[in-house]
């Protein structure tokens, strides 16, 4: 289970550059970015703790 927990941990932390480089070109507003980021990593979790 702790494996799982760094995996994820690693998707968002790869989720959050790849997002930026995004935010960089298109000029997406911060406060959407994080909310959005937070989402994701969210339904990440919660996906691993239902199954």
């Amino acid at each position: 289970m702790q494996n799982v927990l760094y995996l994820i941990s690693y998707l968002c932390a790869t989720e959050i550059v790849q997002r930026r480089v995004f935010k960089i070109r298109y000029i997406i507003s911060l406060e959407d970015y994080k909310w959005n980021h937070s989402i994701i990593c969210t339904n990440h979790l919660t996906s691993h703790y239902i199954k």
